[in-house]
């Protein structure tokens, strides 16, 4: 099978510069790739106009807009509007690093996983500067997924840069709409990497060569943000597998006294590993009678 099988699928809100940057990063990438859909998810900041543009002047482009808020409702639709036999994801601010399309296409040509893990790095610079890369390894709320030049397994995958065969899709279905950005804020990946062993009982395959470099966002580097994307993982496990209220208070005290512990004796990582987990079982508390019903496609 060429690697011509392999579509893109990215969804986008209100990052036109992230996400011009992400397209002519895929320069060297577009004879490797049967077409790019990217998803305009309501975006009020120019995307629709810059993808017009873009479309314009390349071919294996194509763009389309659903208003209603949610990634996984906008990926959903460019699943079903897309065609190839090997579907690709991206967030709409990594770089894709040269010979991407190829590595996924050796990967699905030659492995039998129902599923691939792409390489996701920090920018050099910051590889390169020990505080910053501090501050992504104490808050971890930007993705990064490196193992070096080595394959391996792995037991789930993440959606920045991940590919699952299509027949695969097919039967397990497709994102369940209630999760991710847009909607309960996180986990629409997860789920459906969970879905997928559960059909298939198989990890999944880390592939190094399908690369790509994730934007550094400070502002995603903070104790504020910090708490609100912990809120939104326990928002979003409540819908995974609502969990009686009985089993979630205990856990919520566990996590905030093993918090105040390991703050009291300056271990940091400790600290917001335990805070992190007590910011979601909170959430939880708050949101257990409210789980709206499974919309996954």
């Amino acid at each position: 099978m060429p690697a011509s099988e392999l579509s893109v699928l990215v969804a986008t809100k209100d990052r036109a510069v992230h996400l011009v940057a992400m397209l002519d990063s895929l320069a060297t990438e577009w004879n490797d790739l049967r077409e790019v859909v990217v998803v305009d998810n309501g975006s009020s900041d120019g995307t629709a106009e810059l993808l017009r543009a873009y479309a314009a002047r390349q071919p294996k482009l194509r763009t389309m807009h659903v208003a209603q808020p949610g990634q996984s409702r906008a990926l959903n639709r460019a699943i079903a509007n897309s065609s190839g036999a090997w579907v690709a994801f991206l967030d709409d601010d990594v770089l894709v690093e040269p010979n991407w399309a190829r590595g996924l296409a050796r990967a699905f040509e030659t492995q039998g996983h129902a599923g691939f893990q792409g390489r996701i790095r920090m920018p050099p610079e910051v590889r390169a500067d020990p505080c910053r890369l501090a501050l992504t390894q104490l808050y971890k709320t930007l993705p990064t997924i490196d193992y070096g030049t080595a394959p391996r397994e792995r037991r789930t995958m993440t959606g920045a840069n991940m590919a699952v065969r299509r027949a695969v899709l097919e039967r397990v279905g497709f994102f369940d709409e209630r999760l991710g950005p847009g909607a309960a804020g996180l986990s629409g990946d997860t789920d459906l990497a969970q879905r997928i062993r559960r059909h298939t009982r198989q990890a999944f395959a880390y592939v190094p060569e399908a690369a790509v470099v994730h934007i550094y966002d400070a502002a995603r580097l903070t104790d504020a943000y910090h708490e609100q994307y912990h809120r939104r993982l326990g928002r979003s496990r409540m819908i995974q597998r609502p969990r009686p209220l009985f089993t979630v208070l205990p856990s919520a005290i566990n996590a905030r006294v093993k918090a105040w512990f390991t703050g009291l004796g300056g271990r940091r990582r400790a600290y917001y590993r335990h805070i992190g987990r007590y910011y979601a079982y909170s959430e939880m508390l708050c949101s257990w009678r409210a789980v709206p019903a499974s919309s996954e496609a």
